[in-house]
């Protein structure tokens, strides 16, 4: 008796392992193909078939496979796990909340259900209408970034055009003094060789 207990009890431990085994396996599969998907890195532990608006992704799914989305992923058996990670980017895939915020206003805040993959079909022309949004965006924010620095040049180029000219101006000034200074001295010069040569005439 005491013999096939513990068999048991060793076969529910070898099946408990083997659970978390393709747990973590298909949780690590999930969150690469979230990744590849979305662009959104989410650490394998922290991949969820239940969604909230928080976590930026969603799930799309074919009908046959709606119970899959409807626990936590620790609450599923293996056969789930299987399906899962059999079922990955075939029955269903996942898509951001960039191009589903319009069908979800009937929601409750905060949380999100997966959606059917009709419904993301039916929602790809927005999806794309609102990417092409995000690009125009883009190039638009990459142009304004070049206008910025074009006006930072053309402003930093002024400040040491202003800065030349007054140097400039100061320079002329002293030129044009330095020039008064020695007018003067030529004509008291000049005055003081006149008084000379008048002296001299007139001893003389």
């Amino acid at each position: 008796m005491n013999q096939n207990t513990a068999h048991s009890g060793c076969k529910e431990e070898e099946c408990m392992n083997e659970i978390k085994v393709l747990r973590r396996k298909c949780r690590k599969r999930l969150a690469t193909h979230i990744k590849e998907t979305t662009g959104i890195t989410v650490e394998p532990a922290k991949v969820r078939l239940i969604t909230k608006q928080s976590d930026c992704y969603t799930w799309c799914y074919m009908r046959e496979v709606a119970h899959l989305f409807s626990k936590n992923f620790s609450d599923h058996g293996m056969a789930a796990y299987k399906e899962l990670y059999d079922g990955v980017g075939k029955c269903f895939h996942t898509v951001s909340f960039a191009g589903t915020n319009s069908i979800r206003s009937a929601e409750p805040a905060g949380r999100c259900s997966p959606l059917s993959l009709e419904d993301c079909h039916r929602n790809e022309p927005l999806k794309k209408q609102v990417m092409e949004k995000v690009t125009e965006n883009e190039c638009l924010q990459i142009e304004l970034q070049k206008k910025n620095e074009e006006c930072d040049r053309l402003t930093q180029q002024l400040t040491e055009e202003s800065k030349r000219a007054a140097l400039n101006e100061s320079l002329l000034f002293k030129c044009l003094t330095t020039l008064t200074q020695v007018e003067s001295s030529i004509e008291r010069v000049q005055q003081e060789c006149s008084d000379i040569m008048d002296f001299t005439a007139f001893t003389d």
